[in-house]
């Protein structure tokens, strides 16, 4: 199952046996067995958020670092990254609100996930 486009602010929401898992890195085909989930070169991988998921997700997925395979050439989103986008986004006469609300965990010094 490849996932190739896309990064931490996109995401789904799935429900399994009754939980609810919300994944915006992870392919949602991990839940299936004996299929290998790629995330491509084109996704844009936040470490925090991804090992977050991987933490949430390992006790029903048991095999899950087996099975999921991360290409080389994907793009990592690393925490000064956000800090450049946030003084971008506040050196705007109309910052947008949307953005300083997803960065208020870090405002604050907060979990990212």
């Amino acid at each position: 199952m490849p996932f190739s486009k896309g990064g931490p602010n996109a995401g789904h929401t799935l429900y399994i046996n009754g939980q609810k898992f919300v994944l915006h890195t992870l392919p949602s085909g991990i839940f299936r067995p004996n299929t290998y989930n790629f995330i491509g070169n084109g996704v844009v991988i936040d470490p925090i958020t991804l090992a977050a998921e991987i933490a949430k997700t390992i006790g029903t997925v048991a095999d899950l670092k087996d099975r999921l395979l991360i290409s080389k050439s994907a793009h990592l989103i690393v925490p000064s990254h956000r800090w450049i986008d946030l003084a971008s986004e506040n050196a705007k006469a109309n910052p947008k609100l949307d953005l300083l609300c997803r960065y208020w965990p870090l405002l604050h010094g907060q979990d990212w996930a």
